[in-house]
């Protein structure tokens, strides 16, 4: 009987080991804030207390309160959202002062732990134990215990670990500051460079003054000077604030490859949001009869795994004709048609 006993102690001892592994979460490599995501907007924390405010109750305010832009209870029941990757400490109601209270515990990349705790919510979409990831549904906005308060978010960031309801009063600041991060100074210093998404928004050929659209063919003379011109845009939300290079090529196919002409390239550097300010033109003269795409891409599109192609749906490719000068028929001519396709023919069978 003994020995059943200790078998079953050794069992419970490595299952419970092996039960701690399994609740291994992801380091969390950045972080985003926990309404509005991912940066807050159409929230603010001007209707509430801020961090380190003194206030009516005699303490300072160790985190940030956030509210919606609509004001009064216009934002109860929205969203809340992880901060960052972690595991869920604590999910639960602390009582009257904090109502339904979820504390996230977050493993920085250096091995540092940092613990987020979101107060007030209206409902609880996560349990004890729980991983999350950064963005996840959380829980609701709520008016606290009983519906103490105007809906609103209580959030912090904390130091070290505390008990989940714990409170701060009778600290001094200098104690709040040691136990509490400035919660959005913290996010903001923690989040990832905001990564370009760079994409064609524009492709012009210009002929004789006058601009046709890319994606279009195009007649022109052997030599004749044609201006191209090609807009991007930032289709992030973010400013890019990493460097994305641009590079326009002809190509005798309509996928570009480095075996191709590159005619140039360009580097952008910063781009707001939803922006397409950047705009270049280039001059091409191409001698040789046959069709040719006029191709513009950016770096951060560029697929290794397609041969070498930017991807389809962000490079914009223009695409012309270059046929003889005496018989080159404008696209608004009419008449010789047929005698011009047998002489093109006839001379690019010679070429």
């Amino acid at each position: 009987m003994k020995k059943c006993w200790l078998i079953l102690v050794l069992a419970a001892v490595v299952f419970g080991f092996n039960l701690e592994q399994s609740w291994a979460y992801a380091v969390a490599d950045s972080f985003d804030y926990p309404v509005g995501k991912p940066d807050g907007t159409g929230y603010n924390k001007t209707f509430g207390w801020g961090y380190l405010e003194y206030t009516y109750g005699g303490v300072y305010h160790p985190g940030e309160d956030w509210n919606g832009d609509g004001g009064g209870n216009t934002d109860l029941g929205d969203s809340v959202y992880a901060i960052a990757n972690g595991k869920v400490v604590y999910s639960g109601n602390c009582g009257s002062g904090w109502g339904n209270v979820i504390v996230v515990k977050h493993e920085l990349a250096n091995g540092d732990d940092v613990w987020s705790q979101y107060a007030h919510l209206q409902s609880r979409r996560v349990g004890d134990n729980d991983s999350v990831n950064r963005g996840e549904k959380i829980g609701t906005i709520g008016q606290g215990y009983n519906n103490e308060y105007r809906a609103h978010l209580h959030f912090e960031v904390r130091k070290k670990k505390r008990g989940p309801c714990d409170w701060v009063t009778g600290w001094s600041r200098d104690e709040v500051k040691n136990w509490y991060y400035e919660p959005s100074d913290f996010i903001d210093n923690h989040r990832e460079a905001a990564e370009p998404d760079m994409a064609v928004s524009e492709l012009w050929i210009n002929q004789n003054d006058q601009e046709i659209a890319g994606n279009r063919s195009l007649k022109v003379y052997p030599g004749e000077n044609i201006t191209v011109k090609a807009r991007i845009k930032n289709k992030a939300s973010d400013s890019a604030t990493t460097e994305s290079k641009v590079y326009y090529y002809v190509s005798r196919d309509r996928y570009f490859d480095h075996n191709d002409e590159i005619i140039g390239e360009d580097s952008i550097k910063t781009l707001e949001g939803g922006d397409d300010k950047w705009e270049k033109e280039f001059v091409l003269a191409p001698n040789k009869l046959g069709i040719y795409y006029i191709g513009v891409g950016v770096e951060n599109d560029y697929d290794d795994n397609s041969d070498n192609n930017f991807s389809d749906e962000d490079d914009e490719i223009g695409v012309i004709e270059v046929v003889p000068e005496y018989v080159y028929i404008p696209e608004s001519g009419k008449g010789l048609e047929f005698l011009s396709i047998i002489i093109s023919f006839i001379l690019n069978s010679n070429t």
